[in-house]
């Protein structure tokens, strides 16, 4: 390297070539003691850099450095001086300096050495880069789609056009090299241009700039409009202007339009726009900020792209092609910050010669017309499920689907209170097919949630709808860990109600973090209390469909039992019956042995996903079980509601049943001829809970009925007469019903006699069974029941079909009226109040009658026509009775 040293003394020259000379080997040093030394220097040699002193003998820092500067222009110099003045650095940083070290820091020279080095090879680069783009910036001059020209800033004239300008205003290249700019302006600008020219003289930056707007005229006459941008440059040598065009003759027309319509739309409601053709916003009256709190002034001159999401840009974009096209349209968007819905009439904006310019249009907020409309159409939508089900579990799952499609939630479940439990349990649930969420759906069909505990706890004891922006950071939400996995946020659980009753939770789940919707919650909140309207009358069906299939699977066993010869076979299939009504977990029944020592699980009935445990329950000595032998024995009924709460002395069968993870049981003593002979039971191995009574009654009835199959000689006659009596009232049933109607038919054929069918229904008898019981509804039955053999001869048969209907067949009767007389002597009778626990009940009946032959010939035929005189009875305003002929109703 080649170092020029230009010491302030001879120390410095010394200090510096010995930290030189250590750093830099094989370098070249150059002293410049004396001014002739400097300029010998100076012109016989390069150097790479050079090195000086703040003062020497012949001159001072700066004026080396000037000098240097002007000869050297690329070449890097370092001060070393004394001084720490802060005002000598920088002026020396203006005059080009490398860099400034102090004497007390000169162990930094090599450093300042490399760095300057570095910095001069940049400063080599970027000339030539600078060259480069000169060539760069003139091919962007003539190939810039725009009209560029440069012109002498004192006379005008035009130095250079690119091809843009050519084109637009049609004059030659030559042409304009002979003209001014005053040559295109017209007139009344021209003073405007150099007022503006003025002023651009008169400054002192040499990069200050200037934009106008003028007007322009073409070679062939035309006028147009141009919006002008100036920059003082330097061309050739000499101060010049670079001038830049657009041609705004277009949007001018637009502005006088707009000025048309300004008035207008400021005093309309609506929310007024212009736009032009690339969507860019001219024109928004104030009523914008209240749809998008965004001020109007914020937009002007930009794209209304940031004020829609994605599926709303879309749309608006294919409404301004169409527009631009000339359609008129009408259509609906929403602001993405405001939620506000709008509904706009989009028209094409068209200049005097009917050319589209742009688009103008107005938007009117229907945001909360769009609510109530939603609103209709969701609770239409739930009214038209509710009255097209058959069931509540139909209905649930569509309603569930219907509220997250339309709401747009992913994810929906249905949890109904289970009254004996006072549990909440998972009935239904539904997602949207593109949702992966196979743990947490297992997770809920196996969760049981108490009152108070998570989102559907909370609902359920609050009465309240509850929502929950994002699950994932909600304290009291168990099921947060699995939700997490599965991206769900967001989510909504509401009562279903009826009065202040609490029947059910319909919870709704979301991907999307979600703050809680006012009008949401107020909509689906009437729909739960619409829901629980018809879950209760569901629920009251259900509860009498419940009585029917009780009675009817109480039927089923005895039946069993009569048509059966495999007595095993028949008790399984009894447990399974019973078990599955009752909704057990298990049905089972175990019997004695060696004179009631031994006890054995001889069958059992397991529900689905219930371990079996009749392999585990054999050959128990009895003695074990002190406790539960000493209630079999003395025939109480073992009903235990949560059996971690057993009594101590019945430690040893708390333990064996919850090994068995049985939480709750009821279990009652099997008899054959009044001598026990084992016991039957329900578990429930899913909650704690109370049984029912018609569990328990299932349960006796079963109990009963198997124990007089074990006790073989009295089994066929107990079994016969209750496969055709009714179990409660112990009247015929339908079975031996039919076969007395068809004896009666076969004696009043061959005698030539009539046979009166009757039948009769209790009014109001759902009103007393749901507001007083089901235990008082049976109460009421049997006392029926036994008012109604008293109206009637012996050998008439009296029949229960199940629930509150009854049958009567009148056998040869003398004469029509006959039947009339004993139909009003049971409407007397049963008019008079029963008495029940404390209650005075008052029912009356409906009855209808058919009459053989004179209504049908065969059993299916009388019993129709019975059945539509009895309907036509409660038509007529009940307690009444009816003939099937209207010619015999002369005196009801």
């Amino acid at each position: 390297m080649r170092f020029l040293i230009l010491p302030g003394s001879s120390t410095d020259r010394e200090l510096f070539t010995q930290i030189l000379q250590k750093n830099f080997y094989d370098s070249c040093f150059i002293n410049a003691i004396h001014q002739k030394d400097f300029n010998e220097a100076t012109t016989q040699s390069n150097f790479d850099v050079a090195i000086m002193g703040y003062y020497s003998g012949w001159t001072d820092g700066p004026s080396i450095l000037t000098t240097l500067k002007k000869q050297f222009p690329s070449l890097p110099v370092i001060i070393v001086a004394n001084t720490t003045d802060e005002k000598i650095a920088i002026a020396e940083m203006k005059l080009g300096l490398t860099d400034f070290i102090l004497r007390e820091h000169i162990n930094r020279l090599p450093e300042a050495i490399h760095e300057s080095m570095k910095k001069a090879q940049l400063s080599r680069v970027y000339g030539e880069a600078q060259r480069e783009n000169e060539t760069y910036y003139q091919l962007l001059f003539e190939n810039n789609p725009y009209p560029m020209w440069i012109s002498d800033q004192e006379t005008l004239s035009f130095l250079a056009v690119n091809n843009a300008t050519i084109h637009h205003y049609g004059y030659s290249r030559e042409e304009f090299l002979r003209m001014t700019m005053q040559d295109i302006c017209i007139t009344e600008h021209i003073s405007t241009l150099l007022d503006h020219l003025a002023r651009e003289r008169i400054s002192s930056e040499l990069c200050s700039n200037g934009t106008g707007i003028g007007r322009h005229r073409r070679k062939d006459g035309a006028s147009i409009d141009v919006e002008i941008t100036r920059n003082q440059i330097f061309f050739n040598g000499k101060k010049a202007v670079l001038v830049l065009i657009h041609d705004i003759t277009k949007w001018k027309r637009v502005e006088e339009e707009l000025r048309k319509y300004e008035i207008l739309f400021s005093k309309i409601r609506d929310l007024a726009y212009i736009c032009d053709p690339k969507g860019i916003i001219l024109f928004l009256n104030k009523i914008f900020e209240k749809f998008t709190n965004r001020k109007p002034e914020e937009f002007i001159g930009k794209s209304f792209e940031p004020l829609f999401d994605e599926e709303n840009l879309n749309k608006a974009k294919a409404i301004r092609a169409r527009t631009l096209n000339g359609e008129n349209l009408q259509f609906e968007l929403t602001f993405k910050d405001t939620g506000i819905v709008c509904e706009y009439k989009n028209f094409p904006l068209m200049d005097e010669k009917g050319v589209v310019i742009g688009t103008i249009g107005i938007a009117r907020d229907v945001t909360e017309r769009k609510e109530i409309e939603q609103r209709m159409s969701i609770q239409y939508a739930v009214t038209r499920i509710l009255a097209e089900s058959v069931t509540l579990h139909e209905a649930t799952l569509k309603i569930i689907q219907t509220v997250c499609e339309s709401q747009k939630w992913d994810l929906g479940i249905w949890w109904t209170v289970e009254k004996r439990t006072n549990m909440l349990r998972c009935t239904d649930i539904w997602h949207k097919p593109s949702i992966i969420a196979e743990e947490f759906v297992a997770i809920n069909r196996r969760t049981v949630f108490s009152p108070s505990i998570g989102l559907p706890g909370r609902v359920y004891i609050s009465g309240k709808p509850c929502w929950i922006a994002d699950i994932v950071f909600d304290a009291d939400f168990p099921r947060s860990h699995i939700a997490a996995k599965e991206n769900l946020h967001a989510a909504f659980g509401f009562p279903i109600l009826c009065g202040k009753e609490v029947l059910g939770v319909m919870e709704f789940f979301s991907q999307k973090i979600w703050q809680p919707d006012k009008n949401l919650i107020l909509m689906m909140a009437s729909i739960g209390e619409q829901i629980g309207q018809f879950t209760e009358k569901k629920q009251a069906e259900e509860s009498l469909r419940r009585r029917i299939d009780f009675e009817k699977t109480i039927a089923s066993i005895s039946t069993r039992f009569v048509i059966l010869s495999d007595l095993n076979n028949a008790i399984d299939i009894a447990l399974a019956d019973a078990g599955q009504l009752s909704g057990a977990s298990r049905a089972y029944l175990f019997q004695l042995r060696d004179n009631g020592s031994i006890v054995d699980n001889t069958h059992e009935w397991c529900n689905h996903g219930v371990q079996p445990e009749i392999q585990n329950l054999q050959n128990i000595p009895v003695p074990m079980f002190p406790w539960w032998k000493e209630n079999m024995y003395a025939g109480n009924t073992i009903h235990i509601t949560d059996v971690s709460q057993m009594p101590p002395e019945a430690a040893a069968e708390k333990e064996i049943l919850e090994k068995q993870g049985v939480k709750s049981l009821l279990a009652l003593p099997v008899y054959a001829e009044k001598k026990l002979a084992g016991f039957i039971g329900f578990d429930n191995t899913i909650a704690t809970g109370t049984w029912n009574e018609d569990d328990l009654n299932l349960l006796r009835i079963t109990a009963e009925i198997i124990g007089n199959a074990i006790a073989r000689k009295q089994s066929e006659a107990i079994i016969n007469y209750m496969a055709y009596h009714d179990a409660l009232t112990s009247l015929p049933n339908r079975i031996l019903f039919q076969n007395r109607l068809e004896v009666a038919i076969l004696h009043a054929k061959q005698n030539a006699r009539a046979v009166a069918i009757m039948i009769l229904d209790l009014d109001n008898f759902k009103i007393i069974n749901d507001s007083l019981g089901h235990h008082t509804g049976d109460l009421l039955l049997k006392a029926v029941a036994e008012r109604l053999m008293q109206c009637v001869r012996k050998s008439d048969t009296i029949a229960r079909m199940g629930g509150d209907e009854f049958m009567i067949i009148l056998n040869e009767l003398m004469q029509i009226q006959d039947a009339a007389l004993i139909a009003q002597k049971i409407l007397r009778t049963l008019y008079q109040p029963f008495q029940f626990n404390g209650h005075k009940i008052y029912t009356s009946a409906s009855i209808g009658i058919s009459l053989y032959p004179q209504d049908a010939s065969d059993t299916e035929g009388l019993i129709k026509h019975a059945d539509i005189a009895m309907y036509l009875s409660k038509e007529y305003g009940k307690n009444k009775y009816r003939f099937y002929k209207s010619d015999l109703n002369t005196d009801m």
